[in-house]
């Protein structure tokens, strides 16, 4: 999504069905991004590969909700989804509303309530419509997580305008070597608590949480 400044409207390009819309008002959300370090390796022995996905999920969802709002009121409505497609047929099932939200719910703090009628709902790219809200958000997501991703592997913005200013505001803290990992520094930008980029690992038997940085080039990071 890009603004432009001068008429203050936003567009929104859609890389699925190549066109571009003009949205009146701009799409506010908060990010996070987490990454597990040995990707599920050393995850609880008795979890198979989906359940730990799950947990995964549960854990990286606690995390933003915890490290990203102060204790203004969170009502979770839904839980969306990029489409549940290749859960269905790796693993012959969707996934799982109990391991995620209901082990969720009591470990959140007082102010964040999951609305008892929420749902995990998965977003079908291929059935969905170009002009619907929770759709437009996936794709954004997955836009900002690819360049982050693009920008961590390799240290260069994207050369995709559309990739570019979707994350030139988080690129460009990202550059500032270790600004965003800078909670003093961060506290005084418009950003703080805007989004997390986290690497998180088990370690005796404890979720261990640190900000996640450019490793090097020679050096695989696997996501």
């Amino acid at each position: 999504m890009h603004q432009n400044n001068k008429k203050n409207i936003y567009y929104y390009s859609d890389s699925i069905h190549n066109s571009i819309y003009k949205l009146e008002t701009p799409i506010c959300a908060k990010l996070t991004v987490l990454r597990i370090e040995d990707e599920h390796k050393n995850m609880y022995e008795n979890l198979d590969e989906l359940q730990r996905i799950e947990t995964t999920m549960r854990i990286g969802i606690k995390s933003g909700l915890h490290g990203l709002f102060f204790n203004e009121p969170v009502i979770i409505k839904n839980f969306y989804v990029d489409g549940d497609e290749h859960y269905q047929g790796f693993y012959n099932r969707s996934l799982d509303y109990s391991r995620i939200i209901k082990k969720l719910n009591p470990q959140l703090k007082k102010n964040i309530i999951i609305d008892e009628n929420c749902k995990i709902i998965p977003i079908a790219r291929k059935n969905s419509n170009p002009n619907d809200e929770n759709r437009l958000l996936i794709q954004i997501t997955d836009i900002l997580l690819g360049s982050i991703r693009f920008f961590l592997l390799t240290g260069k913005l994207h050369t995709n305008k559309v990739r570019y200013y979707a994350t030139e505001s988080i690129i460009k803290l990202l550059l500032e070597r270790g600004n965003y990992c800078n909670i003093a520094r961060m506290r005084n930008s418009r950003f703080y608590r805007a989004f997390s980029i986290t690497n998180a690992k088990i370690k005796n038997n404890k979720w261990q949480f640190n900000c996640l940085k450019k490793e090097k080039e020679q050096q695989p990071m696997l996501f």
